[in-house]
Parts: C-alpha cells; structure tokens; sequence
C-alpha cells in the first residue's frame, strides 16, 4: 500500500505539512541495540552531501527515498535498515521521519460483519433499514428510524435465531 510513500504528514514542522523520510542505516548485527551502529552516512564519519544516506538536509529538502531504495542504499553501502532513531547522528535529518525496518503493529481484529455487509430491519416487520457495512459500522450500535423514537435514532437490538 504504502510501497512508494516517500514523505510523512508531520504537522508544524514543514511549511506545507508533510516532510521527506530520510534514509538512515545501521551496521550489521547492531541494527536496534547500539547508538554506534546509527549511521545517516554512508562511512558513518563525514557529513558531506554525496555520504549523507539520502543527501544533506537544506531547508527541509533531501533526496525523497522509497522504503526499498533506502534499503537498497544501505544494503549498498555494507549496512542495514536500523530498528531505532539515529538521532543527533549528523546530515540534518533530526527534523524528518526515518525509515526502520520494525514491523508495524498487527492490525485490528477482522470485521465480524460479512464482506458483503448485513441488513439491519425494523424491529416489527422484514423491512430494511440500511445495511451495516464490514470496516465502516463496526461500532455502530443505533440507527436512524424516522418518526419512531424522539431524536429520531434506535437502538439495534439483537437477536438470535
């Protein structure tokens, strides 16, 4: 989904709202535990532009990175994708989102409403009210019924069968 995402929404940082992930890279073996291994250039000693994983930062502005060519750049330079921040590691780039190679949390539970949605009726009659639909109305608990009730919403209730 997000394979060719080469900047981040970071409010009140960037002028327009959105700053460019930066590259940094971790030697081998070291990528999560030691703040040694951080390296925001590709020899992990100078700042200058062309050893800077993804360019020195100037006014905001670095070579935009996907996800896989930053871990092309390192996997170029004898290094890894890092498991933490290098922060304060040079190249300007405290001020940008980093790649990581952490796994995102596991997403939500799946949706206990079927792919194709269920109707939801009126509780006296098989007339349909609307249709809950997976992703959007899982937490949806009343429904509007015109004329029925004094705000014009009703509990859904349950019942089984």
């Amino acid at each position: 989904v997000d394979e060719g995402k080469k900047r981040w929404p970071i409010a009140g940082v960037y002028e327009d709202g959105w700053a460019s992930i930066a590259a940094q890279c971790c030697t081998i073996g070291n990528e999560g535990v030691d703040p040694e291994s951080c390296r925001r250039t590709k020899d992990g000693i100078t700042t200058s532009t062309d050893q800077c994983v993804a360019g020195l930062s100037v006014d905001g502005r670095i070579e935009e990175l996907t996800y896989g060519q930053a871990k092309a750049k390192c996997t170029d330079a004898g290094l890894a994708m890092c498991r933490q921040s290098c922060a304060g590691r040079g190249c300007v780039y405290n001020r940008h989102p980093v790649f990581t190679s952490i796994p995102c949390p596991s997403g939500p539970p799946p949706s206990a409403i079927p792919t194709g949605g269920v109707l939801v009726y009126r509780g006296d009659s098989e007339e349909s009210v609307g249709c809950l639909m997976p992703d959007v109305d899982e937490g949806k608990k009343r429904w509007p019924i015109a004329g029925v009730y004094e705000d014009g919403w009703a509990s859904i209730a349950a019942q089984c069968c």
